[in-house]
């Protein structure tokens, strides 16, 4: 399994932008190849505000606040796993979930 997804957000104005991400996920040790992963990353421009990447994580919350931001923040999500049809387990899996809010 390989996903990737980029998400522009346009910021109509400027502001504080305070952000928050609920980040699940579950990826399996197998004996013939490294375990899968996910990294989320938020940058403006080439500059990172916020990345983390996980391999095995119940539920972690993350939380931040950039000030006087304006422009664009790009939003990246990449994960790579597996999946072994000869056992009895699911499948590797992430869900994540981000909220921006911009104050004026």
């Amino acid at each position: 399994m390989g996903m990737g997804n980029i998400t522009e957000i346009a910021l109509n104005g400027s502001g504080d932008v305070h952000f928050s991400l609920e980040l699940t996920g579950f990826f399996h040790e197998p004996a013939l190849w490294e375990r899968g992963y996910v990294n989320y990353t938020v940058s403006q421009e080439d500059e990172t505000l916020f990345s983390v990447q996980v391999n095995f994580t119940l539920e972690e919350k993350y939380n931040a606040t950039w000030l006087n931001m304006s422009g664009n923040i790009t939003i990246e999500i990449q994960s790579t796993g597996s999946d072994n049809p000869t056992d009895d387990k699911p499948g590797d899996y992430y869900i994540a979930s981000s909220r921006f809010a911009l104050k004026r």
